[in-house]
């Protein structure tokens, strides 16, 4: 061979040897990158400090309620005792409500009524259970899909096809025949409404708003 050709086969393994140093060096900091990536993820989620460490549970809380005075009862879920523990077991044999790892069936409802009755946010709701986030919001789903379907087989109109008028409309002039075609309002919900001036009193609700208000019930 000439000292030419020697000179470039010296060129070609010099350039070749430089390559695999460059794709092995990328590699190496491809692992690194990926190892620091799962440390991290690790160190968040799986080492953090916990934070509801409360020795009063929410379950504790909601036995104590429970077996407390019955005010205390109605103010905390807004219902009497035996319509709180008859509703729980509706809820489970009709419509698939179940306890689950950490929390049982009288603790998730109670949850789902406390967050409603005292428009409690996440974060509240977390400190009064001691649970997270997550677990709230995931067992607040799942009482509210069993109570929309409850409400979908019990709230139901006596006459679907709204043909019959109440007597109560019929047979009153105040009523009759301006509200011939209403289906009637919940009980208790107020209605904002616009009625002249000399008017006004038989519309203002105790609390005396500054816009009249027509008590819906009939």
């Amino acid at each position: 061979m000439s000292d030419m050709e020697f000179s470039e086969n010296d060129d070609d393994s010099e350039h070749n040897y430089i390559d695999e140093s460059d794709a092995e060096y990328k590699l190496l900091q491809m692992v690194q990158t990926r190892v620091a990536l799962y440390a991290n993820h690790f160190i968040k989620h799986s080492l953090k400090e916990p934070c509801r460490t409360s020795h009063h549970s929410g379950h504790s809380f909601v036995l104590e309620v429970l077996n407390g005075h019955k005010d205390r009862i109605h103010q905390q879920f807004r219902m009497e005792k035996h319509v709180f523990i008859k509703l729980c077991q509706f809820l489970s044999e009709s419509y698939g409500l179940k306890s689950g790892k950490n929390i049982f069936i009288i603790e998730s409802v109670a949850m789902f009524f406390i967050t409603l009755s005292h428009a409690f946010g996440n974060r509240m709701t977390q400190e009064k259970f001691q649970h997270s986030g997550k677990t709230i919001s995931r067992w607040f789903g799942i009482v509210l899909d069993a109570v929309f379907h409850m409400a979908i087989d019990l709230l139901k109109p006596s006459d679907p096809q709204f043909k019959e008028i109440p007597k109560k409309i019929r047979n009153d002039d105040r009523y009759w025949p301006y509200f011939k075609d209403c289906i009637r309002a919940i009980d208790g919900t107020h209605i904002l409404v616009i009625v002249p001036t000399s008017k006004q009193i038989p519309y203002i609700e105790r609390k005396r708003d500054s816009y009249p208000k027509c008590d819906g019930r009939m």
